[in-house]
């Protein structure tokens, strides 16, 4: 494989992997939680997402920006996180320090907006654990492995 070829790889797997996951998800979205949104609405939300995220290597931060725009309006954070998760580490990986340090503090300010906007209030345990957390392993993730993904 190529160096070209396998650049692309890279690039348009995690796209791939965002897109069946959010279309599993989807799929078997009973429809009876406070969550539960129209499924033509859940698969605009995966659609932007998708097309966002395949112009995250010439435009990462609109492409973050984009994401964490469908995260904040829509309730659906089941679709949304792991786009939101990918165009981060794409941020943190691909642009100087200072800018991964803002796109981390704008992530974590959407994840406790769409919390306040959607759910009134913002409970650590509930909306915040495992949304914080994983904008936490993204970063950390994107600055140890983003420079070798960037030179190669």
């Amino acid at each position: 494989m190529t160096n070209l070829t396998s650049q692309k790889v890279l690039h348009i797997a995690p796209v791939v992997v965002v897109v069946v996951v959010g279309a599993l998800l989807i799929a078997f979205d009973t429809g009876a939680g406070p969550r539960s949104t129209h499924k033509i609405w859940l698969g605009v939300v995966l659609a932007e997402s998708a097309v966002a995220l395949l112009f995250r290597r010439r435009h990462p931060v609109g492409a973050l920006a984009g994401v964490l725009t469908t995260f904040v309006l829509f309730d659906a954070p089941a679709v949304s996180l792991l786009p939101l998760l990918v165009a981060l580490f794409t941020v943190v990986g691909s642009r100087p320090r200072l800018t991964g340090v803002a796109a981390v503090g704008v992530s974590v300010g959407a994840v406790v907006a769409a919390a306040l906007l959607h759910d009134g209030g913002f409970n650590v345990g509930h909306q915040g654990l495992v949304p914080l957390t994983a904008l936490a392993l993204a970063y950390v993730t994107g600055l140890r492995m983003g420079p070798r993904l960037t030179t190669s």
